[in-house]
């Protein structure tokens, strides 16, 4: 990582603070804050330490989009000839998609829940009092297989009709709400609904491929440079 900031400073590729602070309240702002404790807690680390890391990583992922993304392309082909060749892949069990609110307080949740039953618009109460970070979506969890999340997700979400509110369920992240938007049956995922993760997929193959080769080229480079920077102040 240190090389690959070192050889972005040298060529004046640096990220601004404002867009940096702006990236990582973004990471942050992904996780709830209980889980957020939780990774770091688990790992062990501190927030300060957490924080450099990851300016350190969007630092780096940074400079590889200037010099090494606008060179890759993923065309519409490849994308096709790999999800034929990877049909196995792709077969999906039974999915829903749900919208859910998440409160703190058994309070909140029933005021909410009082809200709904009188017909207020789920995803504007989402947005506005859900403490999960898909609030910024309506709560929409998107689609998803049982075994996803927590459990209790499958054994109230499965169970619904479609538009239908659950009751108030507790979980270690607090109280939810949930909506049935969508159901699924077993089958396999068209092309169009794994297009994004394939062409991520043989993008990062292909950056893989370009990374190692440009790396090796700039530690070379930058290693002159750390020499030349020694020296200078040796003489000095």
């Amino acid at each position: 990582n240190h090389t690959i900031i070192v050889y972005g400073e040298k060529n004046k590729v640096v990220i601004s603070n404002a867009l940096l602070g702006k990236k990582i309240a973004e990471r942050k702002k992904s996780l709830n804050p209980k889980a957020f404790d939780n990774l770091l807690q688990g790992k062990g680390i501190s927030y300060s330490r957490w924080k450099q890391m990851t300016e350190d990583d969007i630092k780096v992922s940074y400079v590889l989009d200037h010099f090494l993304a606008k060179e890759i392309n993923v065309n519409d082909k490849e994308i096709k000839n790999y999800y034929r060749a990877h049909l196995s892949n792709y077969k999906v069990k039974r999915r829903v998609r749900v919208r859910q609110i998440v409160t703190d307080s058994l309070d909140k949740a029933k005021d909410i829940y009082e809200r709904l039953l009188k017909g207020d618009n789920f995803a504007k109460l989402a947005i506005n009092h859900s403490l999960s970070p898909d609030r910024a979506r309506g709560g929409d969890l998107g689609y998803f297989e049982q075994g996803t999340y927590p459990k209790v997700f499958d054994e109230y979400c499965f169970k619904l009709k479609k538009g239908e509110l659950s009751s108030i369920v507790k979980s270690d992240y607090g109280y939810h709400i949930f909506k049935l938007l969508d159901k699924k049956p077993a089958g396999r995922k068209t092309l169009a609904e794994v297009t994004s993760s394939i062409y991520q997929r043989l993008y990062e193959q292909k950056l893989k491929a370009k990374y190692d080769i440009w790396l090796q080229g700039i530690a070379k480079d930058i290693e002159v440079v750390v020499e030349d920077e020694l020296l200078k102040e040796f003489i000095l």
